[in-house]
């Protein structure tokens, strides 16, 4: 009887623990992109192709944004002009964000991203982003960056090398955020 007792025990609690689900963890989720500017901490250059800059999040990945294509012998450091150029990627939501997605056939490039909850006017000192959340170096075409949970609903892809070519390329941008 103990026996037939402690197996009703035993099958009971599996019923009981089978009735909960398990915890999920959401799985992160695209946050459109509102609008996309080149960005530019210096004063007296103009920045490169900024009506492109929707070919960064027009869906299709055989468009592009491109830099201009720098010379000389610092033609990968924009040419000793500036230390990079940027896009400001301004997203349709504020969101804790998780990885930004960059598409490019770009060899031996560059950057460092930012998240901030405001837009930051161009030529203003790159501090006015706050403080670097990643960085990466001789990147052979496509990338990711994580963000880091970071709030906010602007994005800076803060470019710091161009690479060999001395130009580089963006085709499509995407963020992933916490649901």
């Amino acid at each position: 009887m103990a026996t037939v007792v402690a197996a009703a025990f035993v099958v009971g609690g599996l019923l009981v623990a089978g009735s909960t689900p398990p915890a999920r963890r959401s799985s992160p989720v695209t946050v459109p992109i509102r609008g996309v500017r080149v960005y530019l901490d210096v004063s007296g250059r103009s920045p490169d192709h900024p009506g492109e800059t929707h070919l960064t999040f027009d869906g299709n990945p055989r468009t592009s944004w491109w830099t201009d294509a720098y010379l000389g012998p610092d033609k990968a450091h924009f040419g000793g002009l500036y230390d990079g150029e940027g896009l400001a990627i301004h997203l349709a939501r504020s969101a804790r964000l998780q990885r930004l997605t960059v598409m490019s056939s770009t060899r031996g490039w560059a950057a460092s991203t930012y998240v901030s909850t405001h837009g930051v006017a161009m030529s203003a000192p790159l501090a006015d982003w706050g403080q670097m959340v990643s960085s990466r170096r001789n990147l052979q075409g496509s990338a990711s960056f994580d963000l880091r949970g970071r709030s906010g609903d602007w994005v800076l892809l803060w470019l710091t090398d161009l690479g060999p070519a001395g130009l580089a390329n963006v085709a499509e941008l995407q963020i992933r955020a916490s649901a």
